[in-house]
């Protein structure tokens, strides 16, 4: 490379590094250390400085807080279906039970109505069905 050149690069380098650290006195940023302590809940919501990205540690980390999150959901949300649909069979067999239960004690109802005189039925208060 050309005397230029490097001269033209290291001040590039230099301006960007200013510039950087200005940005940085301006809004302090949490360091990675300390997001990962916020993970582990040993720092306290006000004691925090305000999250910014500063580098490139800091961008991979929060790519992994974003995928962490969405794979705990999909976690929990494949969970809770399996729960609801289980719940949803064992609804569906007791209402089956019932109704075939309830079915039948009917029909022996209906039999039994049957040789009962129809004016019996009629007065007679223990042989009322709940509604």
């Amino acid at each position: 490379m050309s005397d230029k050149t490097t001269a033209a690069l290291a001040a590039e380098q230099a301006d960007t590094e200013a510039t950087t650290t200005q940005e940085a006195e301006l809004l302090p940023a949490a360091t990675l250390d300390e997001l990962e302590q916020v993970d582990l809940g040993t720092v306290a919501e006000g004691e925090r400085a305000p999250f910014r990205i500063t580098d490139d540690r800091c961008a991979d980390w929060a790519i992994r807080k974003i995928a962490d999150e969405r794979s705990e959901y999909d976690r929990l949300k494949a969970l809770a279906d399996e729960q609801i649909a289980a719940i949803n069979e064992k609804v569906a067999a007791a209402r089956k039970r019932m109704e075939n239960g309830t079915s039948y004690l009917t029909s022996c109802l209906a039999d039994f109505f049957a040789t009962v005189p129809h004016k019996e039925t009629k007065t007679t208060e223990k042989y009322r069905l709940l509604s």
